[in-house]
């Protein structure tokens, strides 16, 4: 009975700094150095005991079949791959996340970089595989290291890019809409109008493919590297992001990454 109140105290105790790691973790600020994972729900996500799913940072795999999609091509190759390389007899994987950059998407689940047991790099290993695309933003601070793997998997013809799944030709977009696809065509139009700037791949806005990108983030991520917008007409360009759907199909670039000249 004298030991009841020490061990009450120690339980709570114990509650408390649960709970507050928990929190920490909650709002992103604080994950564990290491974890080991426990399960592999695609190629790019996994779960961890009090963490939830895990988001690899600066990639994105085939998307696994859902109630509305069949799987896409190399969809559970990526994940058998991704599931082989994590649940490594057990062992735990190093979590960093991007210091001046998102700690979550848009799920709110932790954006990582995952190194593996014997220190490769689990975005990089997709890629180079063929199994993942880079998923290009502002805050990824690997993006030209991870680009640079991309194209080699590319040339090579491995993986996905066997069948090229992920490049598009602009006049495929409209059955590719909340997917996440190079699209690839030339620039026929440059409207700026109001606060954005319309880079519309056909003579009919409505219909054909769009690249929509706000003056704001123009000045800031674009002007630098292609000069005045304008120049843009008639030149052959790849852009890649998550397709949506506004008066026909449409990309939003927010950042430069997303967009190259195809020479």
């Amino acid at each position: 009975m004298v030991q009841t109140p020490k061990l009450l105290l120690s339980l709570l105790l114990s509650l408390f700094l649960w709970s507050t790691t928990m929190n920490s973790w909650a709002d992103g600020r604080r994950l564990p150095l290491q974890a080991v994972p426990g399960a592999v729900v695609d190629g790019d996500t996994f779960t961890i005991f009090d963490v939830g799913r895990i988001r690899i940072m600066g990639i994105d795999t085939p998307e696994m079949e859902s109630e509305r999609n069949p799987a896409e091509p190399y969809a559970l190759e990526a994940k058998k791959r991704a599931q082989y390389l994590l649940m490594n007899r057990g062992h735990s994987v190093k979590l960093t996340l991007e210091k001046k950059g998102r700690k979550r998407d848009v799920y709110k689940r932790p954006l990582c970089y995952v190194e593996l047991p014997d220190g490769q790099d689990l975005g990089e290993v997709l890629l180079e595989e063929g199994l993942a695309i880079v998923y290009a933003s502002g805050d990824l601070s690997r993006f030209k290291r991870y680009m640079k793997v991309e194209r080699r998997a590319r040339k090579a013809g491995v993986g996905a890019w066997e069948q090229g799944h992920w490049l598009i030709d602009h006049k495929e977009a409209r059955g590719h809409v909340g997917a996440y696809r190079i699209v690839r065509g030339q620039i026929q139009k440059v409207i700026k109008k109001g606060k954005w700037i319309y880079l519309n791949f056909g003579k009919n806005w409505r219909e054909d493919f769009t690249i929509s990108i706000s003056h704001r983030d123009w000045q800031a991520y674009f002007r630098k590297t292609l000069g005045s917008f304008k120049d843009l007409k008639n030149q052959k360009v790849e852009v890649r992001g998550r397709i949506g759907w506004r008066n026909g199909p449409l990309i939003r670039a927010h950042h430069i990454s997303q967009l190259q000249l195809d020479k």
